[in-house]
Order: structure tokens, then sequence, then C-alpha cells
């Protein structure tokens, strides 16, 4: 399975208190925090045809080394510019300070 794809399923386990994280985040050899806060960056109507987010979302994954996933949207038929597809970088940052933040903390779930 690729790497990418390894790092979004461990993002989408993590807000879900899932307690696959852990055996997914040594899969995708990732140390779990006690709490992360949510980044989301919105990109909105990409035209059709538009190159795939998949390399950026690579080089991110790279670099930053945390649990992240795109979403794309495709919007409605009556929409303005239709057929975009617009979409979000959905990111879990560890938090190093929790109380920071309190209302945006994620738990970690606990390994069995």
């Amino acid at each position: 399975m690729p790497y990418a794809e390894q790092v979004a399923m461990l993002a989408r386990a993590l807000p879900s208190e899932n307690g696959a994280a852990a055996e997914l985040a040594q899969r995708a050899d990732m140390e779990l925090a006690d709490a992360y806060t949510v980044l989301v960056v919105r990109v909105p109507g990409r035209p059709p045809g538009d190159r795939d987010p998949e390399n950026d979302i690579e080089a991110l994954l790279k670099t930053h080394q945390v649990p992240m996933r795109w979403h794309t949207e495709r919007e409605p038929a009556d929409a303005p510019g239709t057929g975009a597809e617009s979409g979000e970088l959905i990111a879990l940052i560890p938090d190093s300070a929790p109380a920071a933040l309190p209302h945006c903390r994620i738990p970690t779930p606990n390994p069995p």
C-alpha cells in the first residue's frame, strides 16, 4: 500500500478514536501524540483536468511527517464553475501544548 494511503488511513482513524490507530502509526513509522490540533486547508474550485494533488500531498508528508489526508468534493452541476473540484487538506498536528487549544484536541486512542 502506498505510504500516502497508509498515512491517510491513520488521519481518518485518529479523530474517530479507532483502536487501530496505534498499528497504523507503526506501519507509517509515526509516533502518536497525546493530542492533535486539526488543520484544514480548503482549496476551492480546481478546474477539471487540473493536476491531482497527490504529488503535493506526498511532498508534504515527506517534509512534515504528520497524519494528513486529502478530501475531494465535486461541485453540484448547478454551481458556479460547474464540474470544478474543490478539496481540503486535513492535517493532524501533534500538540506540543495540549492546553493551548482544548476545544481542538483529539485524544489518542489507547492501544489494547
